[in-house]
């Protein structure tokens, strides 16, 4: 059985880099919006697999993401930090349920938010991004008194609540979207079949 485990993780790490690649290139290289969806595979994997996994998703997405963007290694650290604590809060039950997902988004956005304005800081010469939230927003706000580091945070808070949100609804609704046959393979599989299992129960004796 744990053959057929390790295989099916190893099988699930390159699945969650292209779901991260479909994101970013869709909203943030074509769409051009400021949302980066680079953690969608990432959070998934990490859930059902555990931290290092969710770990290496992180690291291969920003890694194959410097294709179209050069900048997007500097957020290596970020995606690997999500999918180590996706790992970490899926066993504690953070994608049990929407609900849960969904509160569960905004400890993403906070740390993607004051991470990601480091990053950008340090990473930009110590300058905003290119970005157009940073030119309506943030260089506004920097302008008009408001510290330079301070004013990158705000930009990116308001770009990181979305993206997570809507992260984390969609890993979601991919983890309850798999067969019972496949999660049993995954370490943390178990929970979610559980889980199911508890709701048709409840469902029958209603």
């Amino acid at each position: 059985m744990s053959k057929k485990i390790e295989r099916l993780t190893l099988f699930l790490i390159p699945i969650g880099v292209a779901v991260n690649l479909v994101g970013f290139q869709l909203f943030a290289i074509m769409l051009k919006l400021p949302l980066s969806m680079d953690s969608i595979g990432t959070i998934v994997v990490g859930t059902l697999c555990g931290p290092w996994a969710g770990a290496i998703v992180g690291f291969l997405s920003n890694l194959v993401n410097c294709i179209t963007d050069p900048t997007a290694i500097f957020f290596a650290p970020l995606n690997i930090v999500f999918g180590v604590i996706a790992g970490f809060m899926g066993k504690k039950g953070a994608f049990d349920s929407f609900a849960k997902a969904l509160v569960t988004s905004p400890f993403y956005s906070v740390i993607g938010g004051l991470g990601g304005a480091l990053t950008t800081y340090l990473a930009f010469g110590l300058d905003f991004d290119a970005g157009w939230l940073s030119v309506v927003l943030g260089i506004p706000l920097y302008e008009a008194g408001m510290p330079k580091l301070l004013a990158i945070a705000v930009v990116r808070l308001i770009s990181d609540v979305p993206d997570k949100i809507i992260a984390c609804m969609f890993s979601f609704l991919i983890i309850m979207a798999l067969p019972v046959r496949y999660l049993v393979k995954l370490p943390n599989g178990e929970r979610f079949i559980k889980k199911r299992k508890s709701e048709q129960a409840n469902s029958g004796a209603a």
